[in-house]
């Protein structure tokens, strides 16, 4: 199974992990072989009040995911499984 995704932030940080390690740092783009089973996806965000960032998840299926957002606090973090 592969995962696939893709960053994109306009000035600042971002740090994409996958299961606890961080496999991509602000802009630009992972594919790498993942077992199958459950794992955990995890992302941080900083800058400054207004700046733009994309997240992209495309492989496998089951984890696919879009975001495209604004920050309006100076940092932010999320996590999802799938």
């Amino acid at each position: 199974m592969e995962f696939i995704a893709s960053t994109f932030i306009e000035d600042g940080m971002l740090e994409l992990r996958l299961d606890g390690q961080m496999v991509l740092r602000n802009s630009g783009r992972v594919s790498m072989k993942i077992e199958k089973g459950f794992h955990d996806v995890s992302w941080f965000v900083r800058g400054k009040i207004g700046t733009s960032f994309t997240i992209s998840i495309s492989s496998p299926p089951a984890a696919q995911f879009h975001l495209s957002k604004v920050l309006v606090e100076a940092k932010e973090s999320y996590r999802y499984k799938f």
